[in-house]
């Protein structure tokens, strides 16, 4: 399994020598618990489902509170409360709000994810490397950045798709009604949203997977590129980004205004669905008093 060696190994390796350090004499009590530690390694073994489930959600939920509390705060003391010049005045309180629901929401998602995880473990996906018959060098450059462009084009569609459905009726209601209580929103708020809506937001990066071959490394890479990109369209920093891309304005006036501009990283498919509508449009979000100010 990938990670076991990032995390449970490294773990159960340091813990029993600790313990094994605290003993005056070799084979007390403390070495004894050491023994117990390092059990853990191989009990249960490292191909069982159960502990693949096990080690997943931890790292899933670890991983996600450090990026989320790592990249948002940063996002947050060094673009958003500086540069932020859209129309963006969260209410008193939010920021903890926001926190509050991202924190019951990611260990929820970790474990509606780590079913997916397993089945990767156990070799049902197209992941190479680490730990299969393939490496890179069976695949070579050209095809890893291409694999990378056509993931990003594949889960850009998806996701527009099944964020428009989660703006439909009772879905709404039940799921997606949460992340829009933040009319502006801040870094905190990439994260912070039912944790149903989470997962079933993240299913097309996992689909990916299992149907085309993509090494673990660049597929790690993506996933977390993915959650940067997230917090930074929840930012509030308008920097205009090219006609094609969709940016944290975009995303700002999907939340103040609803039914518009659903798209995670292109404009395309709001533009073929009819959803798009440009926030540089005067009278829209822009705060130019602000804008004028502070550059980036």
């Amino acid at each position: 399994m990938g990670f076991e060696m990032f995390l449970v190994e490294p773990i159960a390796d340091t813990a029993a020598m600790l313990l094994t350090a605290m003993d005056s004499q070799p084979g007390g009590k403390w070495s004894s618990a050491a023994r117990t530690v390092q059990a853990i390694k191989t009990n249960p073994p490292v191909e069982s489902p159960l502990r693949q489930f096990i080690v997943a959600w931890s790292v899933l939920t670890i991983g996600a509170f450090f990026f989320y509390f790592f990249f948002s705060g940063l996002n947050y003391y060094f673009i958003h409360r500086r540069y932020g010049n859209l129309d963006h005045a969260p209410y008193p309180g939010q920021v903890r709000a926001e926190i509050m629901m991202a924190s019951k929401a990611i260990p929820v998602m970790g474990l509606l994810t780590a079913p997916i995880v397993v089945l990767e473990c156990q070799g049902y996906s197209r992941l190479y490397g680490p730990g299969t018959p393939h490496g890179y060098s069976d695949y070579g450059h050209t095809y890893t950045v291409v694999t990378a462009l056509i993931f990003l084009l594949f889960t850009d569609a998806c996701i527009y798709w099944i964020h428009r459905a989660l703006h439909y009726g009772w879905i709404y209601q039940t799921l997606h009604k949460d992340h829009h209580k933040w009319k502006h929103p801040t870094p905190f708020a990439s994260h912070a949203f039912h944790p149903v809506d989470g997962w079933v937001q993240s299913v097309p990066y996992h689909i990916f997977a299992f149907f085309v071959p993509m090494h673990k490394l660049v597929f790690l890479g993506l996933f977390i590129f993915v959650n940067i990109w997230t917090v930074s369209i929840h930012d509030g920093a308008s920097i205009k980004p090219p006609s094609w891309l969709n940016g944290a304005a975009h995303h700002t006036y999907h939340h103040k205004d609803f039914s518009f501009n659903y798209g995670q990283y292109f404009v395309f498919w709001d533009w073929f669905g009819g959803t798009l509508r440009s926030p540089y449009d005067p009278g829209r979000l822009l705060n130019k008093n602000k804008s004028d100010k502070k550059k980036l």
